[in-house]
């Protein structure tokens, strides 16, 4: 009886734990179907990457294609501080893994891969742990040596990428927790002693003693530090931004040692300088004041004068000109022809140059010769009417001579060809010897001036 009794329970145990099974099934199936009507589609929601730190201590070792084992790095702390303390002095490496803000930095297009060969190369050769993984074989052929070297130095590469990504991964998980307490801080030595931050720093410490020294590679660069923002919580001091309200314009007058007055001053007090200093004047100075201070004599006093320089004539700098820099030639297909399509626009801008001062020339010579030509014209045009007017001068003096003459004749009353011959002869009409015989001109009488046929002879003119 009793066997069947515990048979029985023994029964109902399982039973119970398969309903159990089967419930905790059907809840599960419910979920997905809620879970799938509610996102309109079948496929379940994305995961976030989650950034997990890896031992700092440790390291797995490197599998060939064939299965053996190749180096195993133990990453101790001083070997972690040599690779931190290499990225920090190599400005190269720093900039080629962890370029910051603004201006783009030209590395020569090297590859991230080529610093991680650097740092390998630095931090592993006078590592006395590598030697032996480092040794090489003498007997190997020349090209078999070139190869070992460049698959060690491949598989050291490797580790300093993996270990980079760890500190950086790293850092940030702890940037992070910092940034909540401690806002603000640059350095270590900032922490205040005996605060939670610093309960807080003495736990990281013990395995990421280089979180501030990461933090300042990484925390530049504007994806983890976008420009423009602050801490919320930390207050801003606009004192500097308010303007300093002077009590008297006069202050910056007075020198540093002035000492304050023994007494106020009434209005119609006079003001006597008993100190030594010529330099105090009253704090608040009046007109009346100035003109009833007393006058030291000289000689006395112990205040320090400075002799007045002497003029001397204007000097040439000193400065020496600055020296021209060599530009930098370029080095990828990018910059060198970027340098060709500059030199090229330079060449057409030179040509277009040479060009407009050819046209230039070529224009100025034009106008040259047209106001040469112009000039020329206008001399001949000048000496045409100067003939012209000598002609017609040489033309108004004749006529009147023999107008003149005839006035002359006139005078006379006409005389006789044998008195006016005699006449001639005798010089009476001396004035008229010397007057050519017309041609064409005839006279019963002889005289030689007859009628109308006188004017016959300036028909030319």
């Amino acid at each position: 009886m009793k066997k069947r009794t515990a048979a029985t329970s023994e029964r109902a145990k399982k039973a119970a734990i398969i309903a159990a099974d089967e419930a905790k099934e059907e809840a599960e199936k419910k979920e997905k179907k809620l879970l799938v009507v509610k996102r309109g589609r079948g496929r379940p929601p994305k995961e976030k990457p989650v950034v997990v730190a890896v031992n700092e201590k440790s390291d797995e070792p490197d599998i060939d294609e064939d299965g053996a084992q190749s180096l195993v790095v133990e990453w101790t702390k001083d070997l972690t501080w040599s690779l931190v303390t290499g990225i920090e002095e190599d400005d190269e490496i720093r900039d080629g893994l962890y370029p910051g803000p603004g201006a783009i930095k030209r590395t020569g297009g090297k590859p991230k891969t080529h610093f991680h060969d650097a740092l390998g190369v630095k931090i592993f050769a006078d590592n006395p742990a590598y030697t032996e993984f480092l040794a090489i074989d003498p007997e190997l052929s020349e090209a078999e040596q070139t190869k070992k070297k460049a698959e060690q130095r491949k598989l050291l590469a490797g580790k300093v990428k993996n270990k980079i990504k760890t500190l950086t991964d790293t850092a940030r998980i702890h940037i992070l927790d910092m940034g909540q307490t401690g806002a603000g801080l640059r350095s270590a030595a900032e922490i205040t002693p005996g605060s939670k931050l610093a309960t807080q720093w003495d736990v990281i410490k013990e395995d990421f003693p280089w979180l501030f020294n990461m933090r300042d590679l990484i925390a530049v660069r504007p994806n983890l530090k976008p420009v423009g923002l602050g801490n919320n919580d930390t207050p801003i001091d606009i004192d500097l931004l308010l303007r300093t309200r002077t009590d008297d314009d006069t202050s910056s007058l007075a020198p540093d040692d002035t000492e304050d007055l023994p007494a106020q001053l009434v209005d119609s007090d006079v003001l006597t300088i008993d100190s030594d200093s010529d330099d105090e004047i009253a704090a608040t100075p009046t007109l009346e004041g100035a003109l009833k201070r007393k006058i030291k004599p000289e000689g006395k006093g112990n205040s320090k004068k400075t002799p007045p320089k002497k003029k001397t004539k204007p000097q040439t700098g000193m400065s020496a000109p600055a020296a021209a820099v060599a530009a930098k030639k370029p080095t990828n297909a990018k910059d060198r022809f970027s340098a060709t399509v500059l030199a090229e626009e330079e060449t057409a801008q030179r040509a277009l140059e040479l060009r407009t001062a050819k046209n230039k020339a070529h224009k100025d010579v034009a106008l040259a010769k047209i106001s040469a030509e112009k000039e020329i014209r206008l001399a001949k045009e000048e000496s045409k009417r100067a003939d012209k007017a000598e002609k017609a001068a040489l033309v108004r003096l004749r006529m009147e001579q023999e107008h003149q003459m005839r006035m002359a004749q006139m005078q006379q009353g006409g005389p006789s060809s044998a008195s006016f011959s005699n006449a001639g002869q005798s010089g009476n009409f001396s004035m008229f010897d010397e007057l050519p015989m017309l041609p064409g001109t005839s006279s019963s009488d002889g005289s030689g001036f007859a009628g109308s046929s006188t004017y016959g002879g300036f028909d030319g003119f």
